[in-house]
C-alpha cells in the first residue's frame, strides 16, 4: 500500500494567456469501457458497476449482490472510505507555455475525480487560477461555477508564485478545507520560484523550507500534508540545466517538496499526453491510498432484552470493482490468508482481514448479524 498522510489535494492553478483569450473547458468525456477497470466516462461507477454497462452481457451476473445470509438479520455494520475526507489542491503554473499542459489536466480532473468517487473517498477540490478556466460536472457546477466539492477561487497567478499564491491565498479558502482531512498538493510548473527573491512574510526567500514553515504556520493540519510535482526534469536522468530545452527553470524547489514527504513526481518535459494519463491515474490511485477501509468493526451481541446474537450467524460482504463478494470468517489476525475474510477480535470488536481494509479494489464493507433466540426482525 502507498503511505498513508493526511493530504490536501489544492488546485491551485494560475492565470492561462492563451491565444485568443478563449475559456478552457473539460473536454466531454468517453464512454464508459465495460471491461478496463478504468472510470472513463468520470461519473464515479466503473465497468459493471456502471448503468451505461447494464445493456453488457458479460456484466448480467455481476449487477446483483450475493445471497442473502441464511437467518434472520437484526443488526447491520457498514464501512467505506467515506468516513475518511479528503481534500485535494493543486498548484497550477498556467503561464502561456503550459496551455498545453494546462489543457490536459484540465480535461482528466473529472476522470480522477470519478475514480476518487469509485473509491467511495470524501473528497474536495480547490482551484486556484484565473477566470478563464472552467471546470464542468460534476465536480463542477453548471454554466463554471463552484461544485458541493468544489471551489474555485480566481486570481491570476505568475509562473514562478504558485508557492507563494497558495498561501496568500489561503484565507479565500481555508473555511472549505476540513479539520482532520488528509491532505495533498500537487505543483505544475516548468519553472521554479526563484529564491532570491523575498515577498511580504518570506525574508529568506520562496524556498522549499520557507514554504513548509509558511504552511505549518496557517494551520498544522499541514504537518502530513504529502506534495506531488509535475515539474521540469530529465526523467533519463539526464543533465540539462532547465531539465529539458522547451522548460524555463529545472522545478528543484518542487522536487526538494516531493522527495521531502514522498510523494510521486513527472516530468513536465514529456510531451506524450498519453503518459500525461497514465500518470493522473498513478495520482489518483496514489490519492486513494491514503484512505483506508476501517479496519474495526463493532460485534452486536446483546440487541434486545439482554439476549445475544449468535457469533456463527455473522454474514460479511465486500464490495470488490463493482461486485459483492462474501467475507469468509476465520478464527483469528494469524488465519487471514490472501482470500477476502474477517474474524472476531473480542465480544465487542470484529475486524477484516488486511486483504479487505487494505485493499483499493475493495470500495465497502457490509456485516450483517443474526437476531437472537426470540427475537423477530425488525
Amino acid at each position: 500500500m502507498l503511505a498513508r498522510r493526511r493530504t490536501l489535494f489544492l488546485l491551485a492553478v494560475g492565470w492561462l494567456s492563451a491565444c485568443g483569450g478563449g475559456t478552457i473547458h473539460l473536454w466531454q468525456s468517453p464512454a464508459e469501457n465495460c471491461d478496463n477497470r478504468v472510470d472513463d466516462d468520470g461519473n464515479g461507477k466503473v465497468d459493471c458497476g456502471d448503468d451505461a454497462c447494464s445493456a453488457n452481457a458479460a456484466c448480467a451476473d455481476l449487477q446483483t449482490e450475493i445471497p442473502a445470509p441464511e437467518f434472520d438479520v437484526c443488526g447491520e455494520s457498514v464501512g467505506d472510505r467515506s468516513q475518511f475526507p479528503v481534500d485535494m489542491i493543486w498548484l497550477l503554473d498556467s503561464s502561456v507555455s503550459m496551455e498545453r499542459e494546462l489543457s490536459w489536466i484540465a480535461n482528466n480532473l473529472n476522470h480522477m475525480d470519478g475514480f476518487l468517487q469509485e473509491k467511495r473517498a470524501n473528497v474536495r477540490v480547490v482551484l486556484l487560477g484565473g477566470p478563464d478556466i472552467c471546470i464542468a460536472p460534476p465536480l463542477g457546477g453548471p454554466g463554471c461555477t463552484d461544485g458541493e466539492r468544489f471551489m474555485h477561487i480566481r486570481e491570476k497567478i505568475g509562473n514562478q508564485e504558485a508557492l507563494r499564491m497558495g498561501v496568500d491565498l489561503y484565507p479565500k479558502f481555508k473555511n472549505f478545507l476540513r479539520q482532520g482531512a488528509k491532505r495533498a498538493i500537487v505543483a505544475v510548473s516548468d519553472d521554479n520560484p526563484n529564491p532570491a527573491l523575498t515577498p511580504d512574510g518570506w525574508p529568506n526567500g520562496v524556498t522549499a523550507e520557507t514554504f513548509r514553515g509558511r504552511l505549518l504556520a496557517l494551520d498544522p493540519a499541514f504537518s502530513d500534508v504529502v506534495f506531488h510535482s509535475i515539474v521540469a526534469f530529465a526523467e533519463d536522468g539526464g543533465h540539462q540545466p532547465r531539465g529539458c530545452a522547451s522548460a524555463q527553470r529545472l522545478g528543484q524547489t518542487y522536487l526538494a517538496l516531493t522527495e521531502e514527504t514522498g510523494g510521486l513526481k513527472f516530468s513536465v518535459c514529456n510531451n506524450r499526453q498519453g503518459d500525461w494519463q497514465d500518470f493522473l491515474d498513478q495520482l489518483a490511485t496514489s490519492v486513494a491510498g491514503m484512505v483506508d477501509i476501517p479496519c474495526s468493526f463493532p460485534r452486536v451481541l446483546t440487541l434486545k432484552d439482554d439476549k445475544q446474537t449468535n457469533p456463527a450467524e455473522i454474514f460479511g460482504q465486500a464490495e470488490v470493482d463493482g461486485r459483492w463478494q462474501p467475507l469468509t470468517q476465520v478464527p483469528d489476525a494469524q488465519s487471514c490468508t490472501d482470500e477476502l475474510g474477517f474474524y472476531v477480535a473480542s465480544e465487542q470488536e470484529l475486524r477484516a482481514c488486511p486483504t479487505v481494509c487494505s485493499s483499493l479494489k475493495v470500495n465497502q464493507v457490509r456485516f450483517k448479524y443474526g437476531c437472537p433466540i426470540g427475537i423477530a426482525p425488525d
